[in-house]
């Protein structure tokens, strides 16, 4: 849920749906009532059978459920620190994430919230903050907002590594993924030689090394998700 929250959000319709529950179920009510999510304007007929869906997050891994979707947003999470880190409230008893007036955790994304949420934006906010720490150190002469900038892209990259060559296989558990996942992130030569010696003779091919690293080509069409991929996630 963490992950998805990064990912993908549709904008909901006035329009409800009631999922029947069964009479021994516990819910307050009869039945469970979800908004139907909104279908996004319609500019052909195809659209009407295949409708598509406005995403209210920016797509994929740029951690936007820590940093926010859109400038404004990401100006409030991140404060006046020189040091390009993001606001958090600090207690004698630990570190927690700031909260708006009515005391809802200000974050990237909020909904669905509970503890395991809190956990894990707290914890992914903490590693920002010592990244830039890190940076700091290594490079006193940059910006606050080059260090900003490097922080984020360093924590999406680690919570995309996360994804790929642990949880994947751990949810997926078959040889053959484990494989394919590896080779996703580092490709046919492995973990052994690319922390070695990086990417052999500083190639660009996702074959030899990995994705991270290797040239980005879209083919001339904006990056999205699918809603095949959203779909899949949903469940």
């Amino acid at each position: 849920k963490f992950q998805i929250h990064d990912w993908f959000n549709h904008e909901e319709s006035a329009e409800k749906v009631n999922i029947p529950l069964q009479k021994d179920d516990k819910w307050i009510t009869e039945h469970m009532s979800l908004h139907r999510t909104k279908a996004d304007v319609t500019l052909d007929p195809s659209d009407i059978k295949c409708p598509g869906y406005k995403n209210a997050n920016t797509a994929w891994w740029d951690g936007s459920q820590i940093y926010g979707s859109s400038e404004a947003m990401t100006k409030v999470l991140r404060g006046n620190d020189p040091d390009g880190k993001l606001v958090l409230d600090e207690h004698k008893m630990g570190t927690f994430l700031p909260r708006d007036n009515d005391g809802n955790p200000l974050t990237g994304f909020n909904s669905n919230w509970w503890i395991g949420m809190e956990i894990l934006h707290a914890l992914f906010a903490l590693e920002h903050n010592a990244i830039c720490d890190a940076l700091r150190k290594e490079y006193p002469d940059w910006s606050g907002d080059k260090i900003f900038d490097t922080a984020r892209m360093v924590n999406c990259a680690l919570m995309a590594k996360i994804h790929t060559t642990e949880w994947t296989p751990a949810v997926l558990v078959h040889p053959a993924l484990k494989i394919g996942m590896s080779a996703n992130w580092w490709g046919i030569v492995g973990p052994t030689l690319t922390k070695a010696f990086g990417r052999l003779f500083n190639n660009r091919s996702e074959i030899i090394s990995g994705i991270p690293g290797s040239g980005a080509e879209q083919d001339g069409v904006p990056f999205s998700l699918t809603e095949e991929f959203v779909s899949v996630y949903r469940m």
